[in-house]
């Protein structure tokens, strides 16, 4: 896609429509409603910079309504970038620009382009890597964006991409968490700008007029063109495996980013083949992949690439990617004490628990971390018994277990879906639909969920759990069902337990396994003889466990006996 023929929005023609309570960025909780979901993003969005609230600093020492401080920042700033110094830019952007921030512009905007374009000699590679700031800035400290807002960051994102494609962009060296920071919070712009638009209710004749006449804003396909350009200009960048001292390009960068990128964005649409495959350039388990380097790119990835396993019912697999990016955070998580992301890394950490208890209800077996497993178990074990608690339905057509706890579940810990069609505003009929994505893909979900319970399958898990050998007939009688039908519900448990497993490497390297702890068979003589498939202690990490806990009581009684 060519971005230079993108066609111009004339932004300075548009008011600055009051859109009162439609445009909704709130940083919900993991436990309410929607969640922090995609709202935002981790490292990005409503967390790359500092919350808004309070007011700054006496802003003594001012030219043309800048702040010296601010001043001197954006000179060494565009300095630093024009000079290429990576190290001074990686300070400048996750330390400096924060705390100023949070001195200043806690509440109110930064100085536009306009009013710092002759600080930087009029460097237009600069300003648009400032308006990308600028924008974050707006979307972070504000719950009401203008629509002239959201129009001028699409055209500055525009730009920006096109700049960074270009041969000129090839020389340009940014900070690895910056490059990610881009396309995550591009994303998250695109999801809150389609959030927004699908609030009929409230908007008056001139915000749909202005919606209308402006359908190529934030349109699906440029958004998934921009990604997907990044991924093919970068081929060769995205699918070679390099290691932690390789030096990457940032259109390298950028494309490896973008497949993440695509992967939560086709999640977000519903379409999770297309996510996982979005992958297919990446080793997710490469230790010394680009993604490993930005905390919050790692945590994303093994987020909606899990939350993609569970909805296509891959739940195995889904599992072996929750644990394995849950232990990533439990090991890492001193070391995002004092960081900008640590409320969002925990936000998403909660999120992903929650999703694992549930995988974990429908797919039951021992997880190979044993630290998660009692975790689980402590905070979601009567909700994941509740999940399964076969019963019959008011209507009487099928089994369930407690909806309403899968619902809550559900709802506090999945993505913010969208939906990504420009809707009739000149349907004077039209109501709000910001949640009808969310709830098809509940209802899609729970659907499958009820037929894995009228399958049987968690009642004859309990009961084969405590034999080594029982007659058909016999386990027939404790089901209340003839034999016949009894041996049909063991073959439906073989076919339900059998699942797509995400064998490690390539997100879409999986293999269909068994993925019940009861492995069973049934003799000529219609015995059915079980086997308890055991999952072999990993003892290092137990005896690593046990150690530290030592040494937290050690320290405990040290410190008493020092008062």
């Amino acid at each position: 896609m060519d971005f230079e023929s993108e066609p111009e929005v004339d932004v300075r023609s548009l008011p600055r429509a009051n859109r009162g309570e439609d445009f909704d960025l709130d940083l919900a909780t993991v436990g309410s409603g929607d969640g922090p979901a995609d709202g935002a993003p981790v490292g990005a969005g409503g967390g790359a910079t500092a919350p808004s609230g309070g007011k700054g600093k006496d802003r003594s020492g001012t030219q043309g309504g800048i702040p010296d401080k601010i001043r001197n920042f954006i000179v060494n700033f565009h300095k630093q970038v024009t000079q290429r110094n990576v190290e001074e830019i990686a300070v400048l952007y996750d330390s400096t620009f924060r705390k100023l921030t949070e001195a200043y512009y806690k509440q109110t905007s930064w100085p536009s382009s306009d009013q710092v374009s002759s600080l930087v000699n009029n460097d237009e590679t600069f300003l648009l890597l400032y308006r990308e700031l600028y924008y974050r800035n707006i979307y972070s400290t504000t719950t009401q964006p203008t629509i002239k807002q959201c129009f001028e960051s699409w055209q500055n994102y525009n730009a920006l991409f096109a700049f960074l494609l270009s041969e000129a962009g090839q020389d340009l060296k940014l900070p690895l968490q910056w490059q990610w920071d881009m396309v995550d919070e591009y994303i998250y712009h695109f999801q809150s700008f389609a959030q927004y638009r699908s609030k009929l209710k409230n908007k008056n004749v001139e915000e749909k007029e202005l919606l209308k006449s402006n359908p190529q804003v934030w349109n699906i396909i440029g958004v998934l063109s921009h990604l997907n350009t990044f991924v093919v200009k970068s081929h060769s960048g995205v699918s070679a495996e390099k290691g932690a001292d390789t030096t990457y390009s940032v259109q390298q960068s950028l494309g490896y980013f973008s497949a993440v990128g695509l992967l939560r964005l086709h999640c977000l649409l519903g379409d999770y083949h297309m996510g996982v495959a979005a992958l297919k350039p990446i080793n997710i388990t490469n230790h010394k992949g680009l993604h490993t380097m930005v905390a919050a790119c790692y945590i994303t990835l093994y987020y909606y690439l899990g939350f993609a396993y569970l909805m296509m019912h891959h739940y195995s697999a889904a599992i072996k990617v929750f644990t394995n990016i849950l232990s990533y955070i439990n090991r890492t998580r001193q070391y995002h004490t004092h960081s900008y992301q640590y409320v969002q890394i925990m936000k998403k950490g909660k999120q992903t628990f929650t999703l694992l208890a549930i995988s974990v209800a429908l797919c039951p077996g021992k997880l190979t971390d044993g630290h998660i497993e009692r975790r689980l178990y402590d905070m979601y074990g009567e909700k994941m018994q509740k999940i399964v608690q076969r019963k019959l339905s008011e209507t009487g057509s099928h089994y369930q277990g407690d909806e309403s706890v899968l619902a809550e579940m559900f709802f506090g810990s999945c993505p913010k879906f969208i939906s990504p069609h420009v809707p009739d505003y000149s349907d004077e009929s039209a109501v709000d639909y910001q949640h009808d994505a969310r709830n098809l893909q509940y209802k899609v979900f729970v659907e499958d969920v009820r037929r894995l319970l009228s399958s049987m399958v968690p009642t004859l898990r309990s009961y084969l759990k405590l034999y080594t050998t029982i007659p058909l007939s016999k386990l027939a009688t404790f089901l209340g069902v003839e034999p016949e039908v009894c041996r049909s519900y063991l073959l439906c448990y073989k076919n339900k337990t059998r699942s797509l497993a995400w064998t490690g490497g390539a997100s879409l390297s999986t293999d269909f396994q068994p993925a019940s702890d009861v492995s069973f068979y049934i003799d000529k003589d219609d015995m059915v003889h079980i086997a308890d498939t055991k999952i072999l202690r990993r003892y290092g990490e137990f005896f690593i466990t046990e150690t530290k806990k030592c040494q937290e009581i050690c320290r405990r009684i040290d410190k008493a006996l020092a008062y």
